[in-house]
């Protein structure tokens, strides 16, 4: 599993590649409370467009994720891409929680509402 973490505009991006499953998850998670911590800065942006694999630990990721951010303000949303992770995401109900996107564009657009 590699992972990428930049902050910019308010915003912290993740993007994940390889396979988000119970052996890295908590890694992932400690990883982006630790960048929330230090930057103050509550809205996600979850690229999981590269990921292989996805198990329901990814799915208590992306919800811990929602569950720490929401009551302080923040959003969480996730870029898909096309295939198995958008159909994992869909059948969980998360998009009842999270925005839901096939580019990292339209997920940029959205929460920063067209600054970046």
């Amino acid at each position: 599993m590699k992972v990428q973490i930049n902050t910019g505009h308010g915003i912290i991006s993740v993007r994940l590649l390889g396979e988000l499953d119970h052996h890295n998850a908590e890694k992932i998670r400690n990883l982006i409370e630790d960048k929330i911590n230090e930057k103050g800065i509550y809205h996600l942006i979850i690229d999981l467009s590269q990921l292989d694999f996805m198990d329901s630990s990814g799915i208590g990721l992306l919800m811990g994720r929602y569950k720490l951010v929401a009551p302080l303000g923040g959003s969480v949303s996730v870029i898909v891409g096309k295939g198995n992770i958008e159909r994992i995401v869909k059948m969980s109900g998360l998009e009842r929680f999270i925005g839901i996107f096939k580019t990292k564009d339209e997920a940029f657009e959205k929460v920063s509402g067209g600054k970046r």
